[in-house]
């Protein structure tokens, strides 16, 4: 299930998880085909690869709510709180912090994937897919700050947010 996120055209591997967008571009390509049999075809690798999100070596703390290995997963490479080459940036290890960003993908990747699971009647897979829908919604729910208006990454071990986040 795991997708490499960098893979190069001599066989190298980043050794880290793909950013997770891969069933929202099924919805939308089949959106665009209406093609079943595709669909058929990507529902289980997709399941398995939004699974493998959740395993330890992404899930640290297993608390259903994974953390980034790397910065360059983020697609933000200058971003304040993970970089040391922006102005103000502190440095911190991705893999030290649960991320408003990350939950929001991953819910936005459970719906897609739920839709997908709806086309082809598979609700087993809806079932199996809700919980954890739920515990992300609920996450990026929490993160919010009334005070700053923004959300807030928070301490993988401690889970305790602290200050904004940008």
């Amino acid at each position: 299930g795991e997708i490499d996120y960098k893979p190069g055209l001599s066989g190298q591997r980043a050794h880290m998880n793909a950013t997770p967008l891969l069933a929202s571009l099924a919805w939308k390509i089949f959106e665009c085909t209406n093609d079943l049999s595709g669909l058929e075809a990507a529902i289980e690798p997709l399941v398995r690869f939004y699974n493998s999100w959740f395993t330890a070596p992404r899930d640290r703390d297993s608390d259903g709510i994974p953390e980034w290995s790397n910065l360059s997963q983020t697609g933000l490479d200058e971003h304040p709180i993970f970089s040391h080459r922006c102005f103000n940036g502190q440095g911190v290890d991705p893999a030290c912090i649960e991320s408003p960003d990350l939950c929001a993908y991953l819910y936005h990747e459970n719906t897609a994937l739920q839709k997908l699971a709806g086309m082809l009647g598979r609700e087993d897979l809806i079932d199996m897919l809700a919980p954890s829908a739920e515990l992300l919604k609920a996450a990026i729910l929490t993160s919010w700050n009334n005070v700053d208006n923004c959300f807030h990454y928070w301490d993988r071990d401690t889970h305790l947010a602290t200050g904004p986040t940008v």
